[in-house]
């Protein structure tokens, strides 16, 4: 089993502290720096002095009598997670001269947002590296467990970022990753394995695309839309489909 697929059968079932630690090792592998950036922020915590980088899911809603405010989690993984670890009922957190209590259940959203951004940067990793069979994991009730058709719960995922582009208001973007989606799933021309592999590449687009322009990792993004380019042009209709909707996506990326 390769680094990549530890990672990703490890990535709902350890703790975030060590998954953390485990896709930095991965990201210094593959030479994603951006990425590995990131994880050294999320193990280190952030600048209290810069709230405006800080990535929205760090945002929390805690325990107030005074009505839903959202205050942010600078602080070191390790500290946020002993929620899960230890148990207490809460830990403080200290903003705007104000203390409040942040809930296991207010974390969640946090764990979630951290786990669900490695396994959607990793997961193309894997295809480069193994074959179809050797690398279909799904998620069940938060827990990788194994093999089924990773083209449809890929599909599964794009059509979650496609809904996050809508809400944000990114309409032509959203109808682009759709038509795209769509039409692979319907070419003749790809194989199974070829599917389920455009699929992969077109998820972490769509993943990323749903990301706010300061949390996008634009060191993976160009190669992945050349690759996706090239995959799409074996295709029949799903090459057309490129011409017709890639410039869409691209400009959106600024590419």
């Amino acid at each position: 089993m390769t680094s990549v697929q530890k990672l990703l059968n490890n990535c709902y079932r350890k703790s975030v502290c060590a998954v953390l630690e485990d896709a930095k090792a991965v990201a210094a592998e593959y030479k994603l720096h951006d990425f590995e950036k990131w994880a050294d922020r999320e193990l280190e915590g952030y600048d209290k002095n810069d709230p405006d980088a800080l990535p929205e899911y760090r945002w929390v809603v805690p325990t107030t009598k005074n009505g839903s405010v959202k205050i942010p989690v600078f602080d070191e993984m390790m500290l946020i997670e002993r929620v899960k670890i230890y148990n207490p009922a809460s830990i403080s957190i200290r903003w705007d001269q104000e203390t409040y209590e942040v809930s296991k259940a207010q974390c969640e959203p946090l764990f979630r947002a951290v786990r669900d951004k490695i396994f959607n940067t990793v997961t193309p990793l894997n295809t480069q590296n193994s074959d179809a069979s050797a690398g279909n994991v799904f998620v069940e009730n938060s827990v990788v467990v194994g093999p089924i058709n990773t083209g449809q719960q890929t599909g599964n995922q794009i059509d979650v970022s496609i809904a996050s582009l809508r809400d944000a208001n990114h309409e032509k973007v959203a109808e682009a990753f759709e038509a795209i989606k769509n039409e692979i799933a319907a070419d003749k021309k790809l194989t199974e394995q070829q599917q389920t592999e455009i699929l992969q590449m077109l998820n972490l687009l769509a993943a990323q695309a749903s990301l706010p322009e300061q949390e996008r990792l634009r060191g993976i993004i160009k190669p992945m839309l050349t690759g996706l380019a090239t995959a799409l042009s074996a295709g029949g209709g799903a090459a057309a489909i490129w011409d017709k909707f890639g410039p869409t996506i691209m400009s959106f990326f600024g590419m």
